[in-house]
């Protein structure tokens, strides 16, 4: 079963592979509808899994301290390199899995889909070190690949896949996103529940 494979290898190769690295078009994604430039504001942050520093380049100017990391060193060597990263701005290679810093750090944690790349197992590793890093009322913002929406690009009804849009390897349903984050104790703000490919979760850590 998928739910049982440990896609690492596979998603670190297609990652790894500099052809991938592209600005995405993110106007109009729920990502940027989550995570205004206001909340962003003298904020310490956490971004998991960045391909592209689109992210940092749209949001890392107005953090205190931005911070990305990524396991493959390829995607983070290219970021590292990119032009206009504010100095605020630092990469790190890591496993989102096993998130290493202290306890209570960030202000924000972003998951941007990195979840969807992941099996089941490693995705509520990566929730409950999500949970140990961030400040109490902190506040973590999660899209995620909508199974209703990529149903319609699976007809057959294997919406668990290697392969397809940027590699994702699970969908989850709405209902299942709001299981999952709550599970792991955050409490849900509010739910992006879009009609496109990816809809999203703004939640906090309780006090």
């Amino acid at each position: 079963m998928l739910e049982e494979k440990d896609p690492t290898p596979l998603v670190k190769d297609w990652y790894s592979q500099e052809q991938w690295f592209l600005p995405p078009n993110k106007e109009g994604l729920v990502d940027r509808e989550m995570l205004t430039k206001e909340l962003v504001l003298n904020k310490v942050v956490l971004n998991l899994g960045p391909l592209y520093p689109d992210d940092e380049l749209y949001y890392g100017s107005m953090a205190k301290e931005w911070i990305a990391v990524d396991f493959s060193p390829e995607v983070i060597a290219r970021c590292r390199s990119f032009p206009g990263i504010s100095k605020n701005v630092h990469f790190f290679t890591h496993d989102v899995r096993d998130i290493l810093f202290n306890e209570d750090t960030f202000d924000i944690v972003c998951d941007f889909s990195t979840g969807d790349h992941l099996n089941k197992i490693g995705f509520m590793r990566m929730l409950s070190r999500i949970y140990y890093v961030l400040k109490p009322n902190g506040l973590f913002v999660i899209s995620y690949a909508n199974t209703l929406a990529f149903t319609s690009m699976f007809p057959d009804g294997e919406t668990e896949h290697w392969g397809g849009d940027f590699g994702y390897w699970r969908t989850i349903s709405p209902m299942e996103a709001e299981k999952y984050v709550t599970d792991a104790g955050f409490v849900k703000i509010k739910h992006f529940n879009r009609h496109g490919d990816r809809s999203g979760i703004t939640c906090r850590k309780p006090r």
